[in-house]
């Protein structure tokens, strides 16, 4: 793992105490739209040392350890991809926000701390060891190997999972907020255009949550549940959450659109079923990303 970012354990707690905005649960988290999402910042935290870290210190490209702290396991790992300045404190300090992106959700959370019973690596990790509470900690670049090791990452694959991040320009969920939203209502407006434009009846219902796709669309007889992904280039590769995924092995009706090239006038769409996205797809766990496997 070399030339590793600098790594930060976040730790969460999932259960939200009176009067205290310090929580979140990291799997909802992973479960949300593709794309940086908002997760604290100096505004909702209020130890002093997490807010120094996240005003002077954290950067875009530094990765976060997700720790959910009243469950004892590691979610996942994400990505600082933006800090922008929200306001000014009280005492006329920044406040600034902190947004996240997934990289990997892990398939099974991560008991670290039981493991570290049975791994003296672990066992001198700083940020599990007894101290003062808070939300943001340090890791050495020793500490960080080690971690990410116990969580099942290799050289391999995290410089494959943070290439999949930091492929912006790609789309499909790997940009920053602004181009993301920008890119889904191109995406799903050209999917729905589309459809009408053959005979269907649309109807989107991408604003219900959980339901593993964003239209739904008839034709006679004949219905279709269609998950849509844009990307920005040629290649069909994308992020899927868990429940997209569970959608394509369960619903008979899902289907998945895929629109290529999205912001350009060459754009493209193209389509596979339930049984066809499963077979064609090579699913890895980040969160997930769905790569197009090519023609045999």
């Amino acid at each position: 793992m070399n030339n590793l970012p600098p790594l930060w354990v976040y730790k969460c707690n999932s259960k939200k105490a009176p009067q205290d905005p310090r929580w979140g649960d990291w799997a909802a988290f992973f479960d949300r739209p593709t794309g940086a999402s908002r997760w604290g910042g100096t505004d909702t935290i209020f130890n002093v040392q997490s807010r120094s870290i996240i005003r002077n210190r954290l950067q875009r490209g530094d990765l976060i350890l997700c720790w959910q702290t009243n469950r004892h396991q590691a979610e996942g790992l994400c990505v600082v991809d933006e800090l922008p300045v929200i306001g000014t404190s009280d005492d006329g300090q920044r406040e600034v926000e902190l947004r996240l992106a997934p990289i990997v959700q892990f398939a099974e959370p991560v008991p670290l701390l039981t493991l570290k019973q049975t791994n003296s690596e672990l066992s001198h990790v700083r940020a599990f060891q007894s101290g003062v509470p808070r939300s943001l900690y340090e890791t050495t670049p020793s500490e960080a190997r080690t971690l990410l090791r116990a969580c099942g990452l290799d050289d391999q694959s995290l410089a494959e999972s943070r290439r999949a991040a930091a492929n912006a320009a790609a789309g499909g969920g790997f940009g920053d907020a602004e181009s993301n939203a920008e890119m889904d209502k191109a995406t799903q407006a050209f999917v729905e255009a589309t459809y009408r434009s053959q005979g269907w009846r649309v109807t989107p219902v991408n604003l219900q949550r959980g339901l593993g796709y964003d239209i739904k669309a008839k034709k006679g007889k004949m219905i279709r549940h269609i998950e849509v992904k844009g990307v920005g280039g040629s290649e069909s590769s994308f992020f899927i959450t868990r429940k997209e995924v569970e959608a394509s092995e369960d619903d008979p009706h899902w289907c998945l659109a895929v629109v290529t090239n999205t912001l350009s006038a060459s754009k493209t769409i193209r389509e596979w079923t339930a049984a066809e996205f499963l077979q064609r797809f090579d699913l890895m766990v980040v969160n997930y990303r769905a790569s197009l496997l090519p023609e045999r």
